[in-house]
């Protein structure tokens, strides 16, 4: 967990789903971090979460202060959470963490079009006193990932 990253990505590593055709495997990078999931491709498919990582991505850059890159979408109707890495900019900077973002405590209904909507604004501890994982990303790592057209 970095202070001055200056790599950013996300991606599919298995986006055929081989060996489970109900997940694709995928990874965020972060500076020298990498961090792994798996996405269910059922309610969304991996074009979908194509599409949502680039409207997050789009919102940061064009100077929003939240965004989240959902990475297991399912029907809001039928689970209990969505996780998601959210995206909090700061300036030239974005801090990075990974939630879960659970349905049944919104006060709203979920809309998997506009996922930040429902995650809490940015806090570096928990209601324990325990730091929160959390990285920093130059926004001009992200700018250079959405230019280089990786993660598609």
């Amino acid at each position: 967990m970095g202070s001055d990253i200056r790599t950013f990505g996300i991606e599919f590593t298995d986006p055929g789903a081989q060996r489970d055709p109900a997940m694709a495997s995928g990874l965020i990078r972060l500076g020298d971090d990498t961090e792994y999931f798996g996405a269910p491709i059922g309610y969304w498919g991996v074009d979908e979460y194509h599409a949502g990582w680039a409207a997050a991505l789009r919102r940061i850059l064009d100077g929003e202060t939240v965004a989240c890159l959902p990475v297991t979408m399912s029907d809001p109707k039928t689970t209990n959470f969505v996780e998601v890495w959210t995206l909090y900019r700061d300036g030239d900077v974005v801090h990075v963490q990974n939630q879960l973002i659970f349905l049944a405590k919104l006060d709203h209904d979920f809309d998997p079009a506009e996922p930040w909507r429902s995650v809490d604004p940015r806090a570096t501890v928990t209601e324990d006193g325990d730091a929160i994982s959390e990285w920093t990303v130059q926004v001009t790592a992200i700018e250079e990932f959405v230019d280089s057209g990786a993660g598609r």
